[in-house]
């Protein structure tokens, strides 16, 4: 072995332990000499090394006798793994761009929303998803077609909250969206009168449905179903992925390898939902839906009053 120059080293400073692993005591088994700064070792002719057995040279160096490299490979154990995860990240960036991202559309203005279009499913096509506000929105759109009545109710007492009475009129009409029938019939289970207080502990489990039903249909008329295909194929690979880098970086990288996987599984899992890409379909409506948002953002107060002068219901 031949040592670095200018290291001041003398023979106390090599060991050769040879045997079974683990062997505490140095070997007498072994000539060495050191002279020059090389050292060098041969086994005596008697030695017979069994398999499974080692032979280990121990040189003890002062210490920065050796430079640093970088670049060696305990540099990749201890932080390869954010290659890897941005690696898995701009793998997920270039798949979100072509199933995901939805085509660039211009707004065409419009003083009304597409035709066809209840105020639910406008909702969910705008930002592609199913919110609780877009369900509620059925409530004055069911007032405005007349088919129930809408009561604000003043608060009773101190501590008391105001609340709302909603009335049925009319039944929905028979070939309403599933998700519409869900919400009306789901209202009015108990009776043609309802308080919207007497709604909060058992109404969520019917405005889930609903909005299942609601992404179910977006995706049959307005979206690619190849998307659909491509965010559960995503899903299922991020948790395999997940687990897998997760128990591995664990064991080569260290703990704090291992969270950082399960963060960016768990990140790459909730954007997985979002991969979904409008079709031809889909592009036209979100054109006018835009194009309608757009004109009630900047909407002069005279030309909304002439429109419901025009028409009563356009409110």
């Amino acid at each position: 072995i031949h040592l670095p120059e200018g290291i001041p080293l003398s023979a106390e400073n090599c060991f050769v332990y040879a045997g079974n692993t683990g062997t505490p005591l140095p070997s007498e088994e072994y000539d060495y000499t050191y002279s020059d700064g090389i050292y060098t070792g041969k086994s005596r002719e008697s030695v017979i090394s069994l398999p499974g057995q080692e032979v280990t040279v121990l040189i003890k160096l002062p210490k920065n006798s050796i430079q640093e490299n970088i670049l060696t490979i305990p540099l990749w154990q201890q932080y390869g793994w954010i290659g890897i995860l941005v690696l898995l990240l701009g793998i997920f960036w270039r798949v979100w761009l072509k199933y995901g991202k939805d085509d660039r559309v211009i707004s065409t203005t419009s003083y009304y929303p597409p035709e066809g279009i209840d105020p639910a499913m406008a909702g969910y096509l705008i930002d592609d998803k199913p919110d609780t506000n877009d369900l509620i929105a059925f409530l004055p759109h069911w007032a405005t077609l007349g088919l129930i009545t809408m009561e604000e109710i003043s608060k009773s007492g101190w501590f008391s909250d105001a609340d709302m009475r909603l009335t049925k009129l009319k039944s929905l009409r028979e070939d309403a969206p599933s998700y519409e029938a869900t919400m009306f019939k789901g209202l009015f289970t108990k009776g043609d009168n309802v308080l919207i207080s007497s709604l909060k502990d058992e109404f969520y489990t019917t405005m889930n449905s609903a909005k299942n039903e609601m992404r179910d249909i977006a995706n049959q008329n307005y979206y690619e179903a190849k998307s659909n295909l491509v965010m559960k194929i995503t899903i299922g690979l991020a948790v395999v992925f997940g687990i897998l880098l997760s128990v591995l970086f664990l064991f080569i990288s260290g703990p704090l390898a291992a969270v950082a996987c399960a963060i960016t599984g768990v990140f790459i899992i909730f954007m997985s939902f979002y991969l979904q890409k409008k079709n031809k379909k889909g592009n036209v409506i979100l054109s006018e839906l835009k194009g309608f948002k757009q004109f009630i953002k900047i909407a002069e107060i005279n030309r909304i009053k002439m429109l419901n002068d025009q028409d009563p219901k356009y409110f």
